[in-house]
């Protein structure tokens, strides 16, 4: 459905969307010769949104064009191309398989892309993919690679994990971003941009399950072997952490936001504060609130975060070796990751997002570009675009170095 125009890249500036429950983030990935990469970003509080997707075009519409106005203010620049981020309980995750017949000839790199692109064919002509990503290869009956370039069989079969969204919802969101000026680039799905700044590859390769806690909802994605095997979406968030506290203490939803974050989950701390909040309720009467108060509302929703979760994973919690990685704005909820631990089945920690190693980083752990948990998906987003035009990029060049030497070639003939 969607193309993605040749790109040039003169000032190598990349400008990456999040269309967050509750806030909306442009982010650009400022890259100059001979310098470290830098994120800069500019976020305006979410309109038009539930659950991580849109539900009021012309709200939705109305906050995009204050962010893109005070971005453009802010990066001193028109803003015209952008890559989006896809999130929401439409997006669903499957392993494809296909297979192809060789003949016993030798396998190029033509068969395994054959392959691949067998893999691609929806399912649901209403779906379309966002990422196919290649698993394992097997020649005839033998054991499974990686890569099966230059053995020589029968037969080829290969896998891939395909991420795929609602084709009709996937035009709405382009709508919106034209409807504001912006030509959408390319689409990613949001679990899976987290999950590429978020995880190192040790974790991967033992198996690990990214639980990226946002506003609205929770995107989870598994992977086993360094490859993704599941995608899931749970409708816990937290805004519904806040709101838990307003019903429950009576306060108004700012009030209650604040206390979330002041408080979070302090009650099961070795040295909890003491300190007491005197708040109004909505009906006008003065109240007094500790941690504990606090602790006892958000650990009931959080306990259904964690029971959905497992749900979600069945019988693959016992291969998850490196445990749970939560990130986004909910994973920054005082000692989240502390209680979740505690109910025993999996480890949890929270990892910064940290970019790998890009065209003019320096080597050292420390120079690498990061960003703060609540944008790891803006973060990844602007990876995954690095990615792509550094692949088009080359594959430019590739195209005009073929250009030249047939022309050569051609030039000798004649001169022969």
């Amino acid at each position: 459905m969607l193309k993605s125009p040749s790109i040039s890249l003169p000032s190598r500036d990349i400008f990456a969307l999040d269309l967050g429950t509750t806030k909306f983030c442009l982010a650009t990935l400022r890259m100059r010769e001979g310098e470290k990469p830098v994120i800069e970003k500019v976020v305006v509080p979410a309109g038009g949104m539930r659950r991580g997707m849109v539900c009021h075009m012309q709200e939705a519409g109305r906050a995009l064009d204050h962010l893109l106005s005070l971005a453009e203010q802010k990066f001193s620049r028109d803003i015209k191309h952008i890559y989006l981020g896809v999130a929401g309980s439409h997006l669903r995750g499957r392993i494809a398989r296909a297979a192809l017949d060789l003949g016993g000839d030798a396998i190029r790199a033509e068969d395994q892309e054959a392959i691949l692109n067998k893999c691609q064919k929806p399912l649901d002509s209403s779906y379309e993919v966002l990422h196919n990503i290649p698993l394992t290869f097997q020649v005839d009956q033998r054991d499974l690679v990686n890569c099966a370039i230059g053995f020589s069989g029968d037969f080829l079969k290969g896998e891939s994990f395909i991420i795929e969204a609602d084709k009709n919802y996937l035009k709405d969101l382009v709508r919106l971003c034209n409807a504001s000026g912006l030509t959408v680039l390319k689409l990613y799905a949001e679990p899976y941009a987290s999950a590429m700044v978020s995880v190192p590859y040790e974790q991967k390769q033992q198996g690990v399950v990214v639980a990226d806690i946002g506003g609205g909802t929770t995107d989870g994605i598994v992977f086993k072997e360094g490859k993704p095997i599941k995608l899931f979406t749970v409708s816990v968030g937290g805004q519904l952490m806040s709101q838990d506290l307003a019903t429950c203490l009576r306060l108004p939803i700012a009030d209650a936001h604040a206390l979330k974050h002041h408080f979070g989950l302090e009650h099961i701390s070795a040295q909890p504060t003491l300190d007491t909040w005197e708040v109004q309720q909505i009906t006008g009467k003065r109240a007094a609130i500790n941690a504990a108060h606090v602790h006892r509302i958000l650990s009931c929703r959080i306990i259904e975060l964690y029971h959905l979760i497992m749900e979600e994973l069945g019988p693959l919690k016992h291969l998850l070796t490196s445990g749970m990685i939560i990130t986004g704005g909910g994973s920054e909820l005082k000692n989240i990751g502390p209680f979740i631990s505690a109910q025993r089945a999996l480890f949890v920690s929270k990892n910064k997002p940290v970019l790998p190693k890009l065209a003019n980083a320096t080597a050292t752990p420390d120079d690498r570009t990061t960003a703060s948990t609540p944008y790891a998906t803006v973060a990844g987003l602007l990876y995954l675009a690095w990615l792509h035009e550094e692949k088009t990029h080359r594959a430019a060049i590739s195209t005009k170095a073929t250009f030249h030497l047939r022309s050569f070639l051609s030039w000798l003939k004649e001169i022969a």
